[in-house]
């Protein structure tokens, strides 16, 4: 008798990459995203510390520490939030870039890459999606992410 195996569902993998252990809005945007993440449980999650030379114990839930430096199985989306953007395309998944910006113009060595390369740019505010709108982004590569209160 063959077992009947229904499809196997797997859940998409996504990698958050950036400072976690900075008390700046980076790190704790990244923490933020980083839990929310693990909270919701929708996604094969892996957690990229950039700064770990900066590392300070206690500045991660114990279930994030666990995590940091895990790769998941399959890699559909790769998320940077950083100071300053990677603008070396990821070798698999989508390239997600969450990089505010309020001065104007993006820089000039980020523009070719964001607007050819990047898959989807993500702002904290209306005002810098305006920004990207301004250098010639696709409007629905651009989302908008507010920062909450803490």
């Amino acid at each position: 008798m063959a077992l009947k195996i229904g499809k196997i569902k797997r859940k998409p993998g996504a990698v958050l990459i950036g400072p976690y252990y900075s008390y700046n809005t980076y790190g704790k945007m990244n923490r933020y995203l980083a839990n929310q993440f693990l909270q919701h449980g929708d996604y094969d999650i892996g957690f990229h510390p950039d700064d770990e030379s900066h590392k300070v114990l206690g500045v991660l839930s114990p279930l994030l520490e666990n995590r940091c430096g895990r790769v998941p199985a399959t890699i559909e989306y790769q998320i940077f939030h950083q100071i300053v953007p990677q603008l070396v395309a990821p070798p698999v998944g989508k390239w997600i870039m969450m990089q505010p910006w309020e001065y104007g113009s993006i820089p000039l060595t980020w523009h070719e890459q964001m607007k050819y390369s990047v898959d989807e740019i993500w702002v904290y505010t209306h005002y810098n999606k305006s920004c990207y709108l301004l250098d010639g982004i696709e409007a629905d590569r651009i989302g908008v992410i507010p920062l909450g209160i803490d």
